[in-house]
């Protein structure tokens, strides 16, 4: 971690009173940047994470999305 590197959390609610929260931490010292697997691909997508609301699909101009 570098010096002066701080964890953030954020807490929210809802109208309907849910709540969630979420944090985020810095990279550790020395960590490199993730390399992506290649410009136009969605080799380097997520994927799902249903606790997060992510359904792993994407939309726009690739193969599972619409054609444009």
């Amino acid at each position: 971690m570098s010096c002066g590197a701080r964890r953030i959390a954020v807490r929210a609610w809802d109208a309907e009173g849910g709540r969630d929260e979420d944090a985020v931490e810095p990279a550790r010292a020395g960590a490199s940047p993730p390399v992506s697997k290649g410009v136009g691909s969605d080799a380097d997508a997520l994927g799902s994470w249903p606790e997060k609301g992510l359904l792993g699909t994407q939309l726009g101009p690739n193969r599972n999305g619409r054609h444009w």
